[in-house]
């Protein structure tokens, strides 16, 4: 992940991993989105993937706004969830797969911009930048991608 990631506020890094999101999927074409890239996964899936990850994040912070604390998740829990998942957002149509990436990405910015101060050091505090920053998840993905496509 690029040094970045921690110069600037998350909500200005969000901004900044969409715009990178969106550049991304716009020069990806069907034979792009259908390559694997290094862990067997396709463009599309890991979009989808993306995708997945973003609206889940959203439900947690719903949860915050609900019950006042982030839920428990531990990592074996995102484990479980990609493996169950993958053929699903594998044989999802690609073209939704990407669409699906970005409209995730602007709607977790917007839950992410809305929050309250007080969830916002929650998650600073509790060492769950992820939820805040999703760089931290999307570059990973979207550096896999470019080694695939270019």
């Amino acid at each position: 992940m690029p040094d970045s990631l921690e110069s600037v506020t998350h909500a200005e890094g969000n901004r900044e991993g969409l715009e990178r999101l969106r550049s991304l999927v716009a020069r990806l074409d069907e034979e792009a989105l259908s390559r694997r890239i290094d862990n067997g996964w396709t463009v599309a899936a890991t979009l989808a993937h993306i995708a997945f990850w973003d609206c889940w994040n959203i439900e947690r912070w719903a949860y915050f706004q609900e019950h006042g604390k982030l839920a428990e998740m531990p990592d074996l829990v995102q484990d479980f969830v990609n493996a169950a998942a993958l053929e699903q957002w594998s044989l999802m149509p690609q073209k939704l797969a990407a669409e699906s990436a970005i409209a995730s990405a602007e709607r977790v910015i917007a839950c992410i911009d809305a929050l309250p101060d007080a969830a916002v050091k929650v998650a600073t505090e509790g060492g769950r930048l992820f939820m805040l920053d999703r760089r931290k998840h999307w570059y990973p993905h979207l550096e896999e991608i470019e080694q695939a496509v270019s």
